[in-house]
């Protein structure tokens, strides 16, 4: 005993000298930079040298941990984790702070078995279910790290979190990017100092706080608070929205050829199924085995065209993979469209869900259907080549042997066989086999004139027919025949020795004619003749017919192997034999640095050593380009298929603006109020901007529009593709031709949402549709009620609303979004009984197509409405009517704002809640009583959940 306390005290003698020694040191190095001119504050201050140089240390540990899990992953082979057990529940109780910068406490769910990760394991998925369990402590032993520290290590994110904390600037952080969050200049505490709190805050304004949502009346997905001292912070996709510097956003860029990584993408799957999507982007990842995955947008109309489960649906991911737990065997084939999902088994039969109101699945019925459906009648499934989806109105089946079977609404006389539009089936018909048009042996190709707009036939004679009998489709005069219910063909000029088609957007049509093999091509577009390479025809003047697309002498040397059209994006992909890419359209899809606006010549593009397309399955044109390449990659250019790119999105709110009064945004598009009424903007093109009158360039940072009717005298500000400026002396002002020009005057207020406009004083309102002309409607002809009440208006697509100042909601549109369930023609009070009798003091609508409503009550409830119930909140993931206002699942509430494809309420007591679409993961992570719920950061609500990243 005595020896040990011999040992004891020689070890502490040591251990005094050696801090003797470092004490001395330190005062040597202080006195040192003090005599080389270093302030003592820049040396020991609260962010001076030292603790920087302690920041860097701590910053290095973290990366230590991360570079030792995987080092394990690399050497262990059995995929187990470097961890010793589950977190505690009771240590993250006891650690407020920690548990709040993990951001979700997933605590109380320790069911399912411990997550078995792959040795690749790079965070944000989930098998078992979310909980407690997707936190362990780190086995400092097993990983062999030289620390006495305890780690937290999160599977989900694969974040790792220090128990006891660093401090920084004063605050605790537990993180490697919880301390890199404090180091940021722009970094500003939970609580916000120097905040004027605005006198007796009106209920629904927000106020009360020291901040407000700002209110989103377009189609951006990001989220902006605005602070009573008149800082902005924002969360969501980086770019214009998030005020991005230019370095980054140039590694953001969608103008240039890129390549995805399909062999990460693919991997282990035998194949990659694209939706036959215009603007909707979705896919299937079909296995080796036959189980598939799904992602991207899960139905347009219908919310569920996947077909998926409820347990899946409730924590779908537009962004990841989703597993389809299809009940009926091994999947061989899909067929994907905007709201439909037809599906071939291994055994050879076929299944169909998604929309069905015209009878399109073939199902026997005109029942829509989240569940999957066995379709009959169609004999020798197997010899299925192509499942032809348009839309919501009818499907076409074409088989191997050359035969067409149809099932839906004859919508523009399609079948082109003179029988009437009104012909409709619930049941796979035969077509094309009988009468003067058996003409179903005869046929080379198919294709869609558009949306649901008719057929146009290549047949192997090298002949085409064309079906349509809408005059606002393909309005070619170069037609044999005048009976609109029949197929009709094209004079001779170009209506022989074509070898293929392609539709071209809004009704038009590219067709390849080879004569003596030299290869012609010639287009027609009902709106957009300049991206076909045509040039611009005006035809109140021009022939509607199809004009020749003139290809530059190196193409034509070179000689033509594939074409195509970006469909939706306005362009013309030409690919040559040399492997070089050739192309004609909007300038934003070509790569070509700088290039903006139309291309109207064919132009060789900055890419080359391709192959052909990628086989999307898409047969009215490519949602976005994807060129094969040599090389085995795929290249495309806008928004590609590939999963959710982590980079491109900021889940922390950032400081991005100061000094500001109101913030609007767009999808390519950020303007903003500055405290002294003047309006700032930035976006893709300045023209669009009201920048220039020429200019459409990209318009990276901020600037001030010197209109000197704009200059200091901004109310409001609204973003879409249009920009509309409200000023202090009741004007409206709107960009056309790059300059600002007065559209009304006399008006208090107004709103816009995808082309719908409204605008009031206390005795009209003005109500137009993009394009149309103007209504004026004198409110004392409607209701003496109206005139000198008129608190507020608000428009979702092709619908209406006033909020008056006593509380009265009254509306105007159809009755799926009129909140009566009747259509109005003019406007209608919504009775007061249908929100018990309350005051209403905000109405808040979608910036989405689908019309959905909420109103909020004087006391904190919420009533809703619409033609989309599942986005109320209710649990509910399939999408029907709610025609008339319902009490929502959630109170307390004191502001609440619409997202995109969602919305947010803030309570009485500060919390944030949410429900609706999260793809771009700007809920962050959230509490939800239903352990469905996957706590990735991505998934979407269907219920009202709360979301504590959002309350920071």
């Amino acid at each position: 005993m005595k020896e040990r306390k011999v040992r004891n005290r020689v070890r502490n003698k040591a251990k005094s000298k050696k801090g003797i020694t470092l004490i001395a040191l330190i005062i040597t190095v202080v006195i040192m930079l003090i005599l080389a001119g270093v302030a003592i504050s820049a040396v020991v201050s609260g962010d001076g040298l030292f603790d920087r140089t302690r920041y860097a240390a701590e910053l290095q540990n973290f990366t230590q941990m991360q570079e030792a899990i995987q080092l394990y992953y690399y050497t262990v082979t059995d995929g187990t984790l470097p961890v010793s057990t589950n977190v505690s529940v009771e240590e993250l109780e006891s650690n407020q702070n920690l548990k709040n910068e993990i951001g979700y406490y997933r605590v109380f769910l320790q069911t399912g078995e411990r997550p078995i990760l792959p040795q690749d394991f790079s965070g944000d998925f989930m098998e078992t279910p979310s909980g407690i369990a997707d936190l362990y402590y780190l086995d400092n032993e097993k990983l062999n790290a030289n620390t006495n520290k305890q780690y937290i290590y999160d599977t989900v994110t694969g974040e790792i979190y220090l128990i006891e904390g660093v401090k920084v600037k004063g605050e605790t952080a537990y993180s490697e990017s919880g301390m890199r969050e404090i180091m940021n200049e722009n970094y500003v505490p939970d609580y916000i100092e120097n905040v004027t709190m605005p006198p007796s805050p009106e209920p629904g304004t927000g106020a009360g706080y020291d901040y407000r949502l700002a209110d989103l009346v377009n189609t951006s997905s990001n989220l902006y608070k605005i602070y009573n001292n008149g800082d902005v912070y924002a969360i969501g996709a980086k770019g214009f929205g998030l005020n991005t510097p230019k370095e980054e956003m140039e590694e953001l860029r969608t103008d240039k050829w890129t390549s995805i990584d399909f062999n990460n993408i693919v991997n282990g799957f035998s194949k990659v199924f694209v939706g036959s999507q215009t603007y909707r982007y979705s896919q299937a990842f079909l296995t080796n085995s036959g189980d598939v995955y799904v992602s991207g947008q899960n139905g347009h109309i219908i919310n569920n065209k996947f077909g998926l489960t409820n347990e899946v649906l409730a924590r779908y991911n537009e962004n990841g993979l989703n597993k389809l737990e299809f009940p009926y065997g091994k999947v061989k084939k899909m067929f994907i469209g905007d709201n439909t999902t037809f599906i071939i088994t291994e055994d050879n039969k076929l299944y169909a869900c998604g929309l069905n109101i015209n009878g399109q699945l073939g199902i026997g019925n005109y029942e829509n259907t989240t569940t999957y459906q066995e379709v009959k009648g169609i004999i020798d499934v197997e010899a299925i080549e192509y499942i032809h989806t348009y839309n919501t109105n009818y499907t076409i089946i074409e088989k191997s042997d050359n035969t067409f079977y149809f099932s839906g609404i004859n919508e523009a006389n399609a079948i082109g066989d003179g029988r009437s539009n009104k012909y409709q089936t619930n049941t796979f018909e035969p077509i094309w086999n009988q009468g003067e048009f058996d003409i179903d042996q005869d046929i080379e190709k198919i294709i869609s004139n558009g949306s649901a707009d008719g057929i146009t036939v290549l047949k192997k004679d090298g002949t085409i027919l064309i079906a349509n009998s809408l005059n606002t489709v393909m309005q070619l005069t170069d037609f044999i025949g005048t009976d609109k219910t029949k197929f009709r063909k094209l004079k001779d000029e170009v209506g022989s020795n074509i070898t293929d088609i392609k539709s071209f957007y809004n009704r038009g049509l590219i067709i390849e004619q080879t004569v003596n093999g030299i290869q012609k091509y010639y287009g027609y577009s009902n709106e957009r003749s300049e991206c076909l390479g045509i040039g611009k025809k005006d035809y109140t003047v021009d022939e509607r017919k199809l004009y020749e697309i003139i290809l530059p002498e190196e193409l034509i040397s070179e000689g033509v192997k594939a074409f195509n059209s970006v469909y939706g994006r306005c362009g013309v992909i030409f690919i040559s034999n040399a492997g070089n890419v050739y192309y004609c359209g909007e300038a934003s899809y070509s790569g070509i640095d700088g290039k903006t606006g139309i291309i109207e010549k064919v132009t060789k593009l900055p890419i080359s050593n391709i192959e052909g397309f990628y086989e999307t399955q898409i047969d009215y044109g490519l949602s976005y380009p994807y060129l094969q390449g040599n090389d085995g990659k795929v290249y495309t250019i806008g928004k590609p298929i590939n999963l959710l790119n982590a980079g491109s999105s900021s889940y922390t709110f950032k400081k991005i603006l100061s000094n500001i009064k109101d913030v609007a945004i767009a999808s390519d598009k950020i303007a903003y109020i500055s405290e002294d009424n003047n309006l700032y903007v930035a976006g893709y093109n300045k023209k669009e901007l009201g920048l220039s009158t020429s200019d459409t360039c990209q318009q990276y940072q901020c600037v001030k529009i010197e209109n000197p009717n704009i200059v200091g005298n901004v109310e409001k500000v609204f973003l879409n593709v249009e920009v509309w400026v409200l000023t202090k002396d009741r004007k409206i002002y709107t960009v056309k031709d790059g300059e600002y020009i007065q559209f009304l005057s006399d008006i208090e207020g107004m709103y816009y949402v995808r082309g719908t406009h409204i605008a009031y004083n206390q005795n009209k309102v003005w109500v137009w549709q993009e394009g149309q002309d103007i209504t004026e409607i004198d409110l004392s002809a409607i209701s003496p009620e109206l005139v000198n009440n008129v608190y507020d208006v608000k428009v979702s697509e092709k619908g209406y609303y006033i909020l008056t100042k006593d509380g009265q909601v009254w509306s105007k549109g159809s009755g799926d979004r009129s909140g009566t369930g009747k259509t109005h023609s003019n406007f209608t009070q919504i009775p007061q009984s249908s929100f018990d009798n309350k005051k209403i003091v905000k109405v808040v609508t979608l910036g989405e197509a689908i019309p959905v409503v909420i109103a909020l009550t004087e006391d904190g409830k919420l009533y809703g409405w619409g033609q989309d119930k599942s986005l109320l909140g209710f649990g509910e993931t399939t999408s029907e009517v709610q025609a008339t206002p319902i009490l929502l699942p959630i109170d307390n509430v004191k502001d609440i704002i619409a997202m995109q494809k969602g919305f947010i309420a803030i309570k009485e007591n500060g919390e944030v809640w949410a429900t609706g679409n999260n793809a771009s993961g700007i809920f962050g992570r959230w509490i939800s009583s239903d352990a469905r719920y996957a706590e990735t950061i991505n998934q979407t609500a269907y219920e009202w959940v709360r979301c504590p990243a959002l309350e920071k």
